[in-house]
């Protein structure tokens, strides 16, 4: 299993391996099988108990030397589940794209956003004083999160899909959506922050999520093209989708 570079390799390399970790993994036309999607979503599952645990562990550290510590054991513990994530990505969404799904096919974008931003919080995470990093590691916790419950929320979908729905993996699976463990709904139709529906396909951000603002702590994506993706909206061949309407 590929494993990510230390704490000193740049954005742009660190990004390029999960870029080739999709091309030699993931593509492929294989349609998975309900047990993929239930390795899909236990993998999301870990990965969303992992940020937990780190900013439990993490929020107590008051030097560089702590935070570093507790920054790299949380790498250690992500970044297989993040590159599980990838291998499987393209082939969960080349499913629903073949399904009728066109628009929950997001798994692989959203796989290189979260590069995206574990690659950027690497790099910041305790480059300042203990409030400054505390900040950091509460944003960097919030965007995980979402990402998290979103990839779950796509293997629930596609387990569904794959005739499921009785599975004891698929708690939570609603005919519209999938139930999260803080009790909240998230819906098939939601999207996934930092990846834009154009042509078809969800591409993500030109030169990078990072480049194009990253994840803010108020819950939405500052995109460098103008758009500001918050609760429900997504940037649409120039617009913004929220709640069944398009802006210009």
């Amino acid at each position: 299993m590929t494993s990510l570079p230390s704490k000193k390799t740049p954005l742009s390399v660190l990004v390029g391996l999960f870029a080739g970790v999709g091309l030699a993994c993931s593509s492929s036309s294989t349609t998975p099988s309900t047990a993929d999607a239930q390795t899909f979503g236990q993998s999301a599952a870990a990965l969303s108990t992992s940020v937990d645990q780190y900013e439990a562990a993490a929020s107590t550290a008051t030097t560089q030397a702590d935070c570093q510590t507790q920054l790299q054991q949380y790498l250690a513990k992500v970044e297989p589940l993040l590159t599980q994530l990838r291998t499987q990505s393209r082939q969960m969404d080349d499913y629903m794209a073949g399904h009728g799904a066109q628009v929950s096919a997001d798994m692989d974008c959203g796989a290189q956003v979260m590069a995206d931003e574990l690659a950027h919080h690497q790099q910041v995470a305790c480059a300042g004083d203990a409030v400054a990093n505390r900040a950091e590691l509460e944003r960097h916790v919030q965007a995980m999160q979402q990402f998290a419950d979103h990839m779950q929320m796509r293997a629930v979908q596609a387990g569904a899909m794959l005739g499921a729905q009785d599975a004891g993996w698929m708690m939570g699976y609603t005919d519209g959506g999938w139930r999260m463990g803080d009790g909240g709904m998230m819906g098939f139709g939601a999207t996934i922050p930092g990846c834009t529906y154009a042509g078809g396909a969800w591409q993500p951000p030109d030169g990078g999520y990072w480049m194009d603002g990253g994840w803010t702590l108020d819950g939405g994506v500052m995109m460098g093209d103008g758009g500001f993706l918050g609760d429900g909206g997504f940037l649409y061949d120039g617009g913004v989708m929220t709640d069944g309407g398009m802006m210009p």
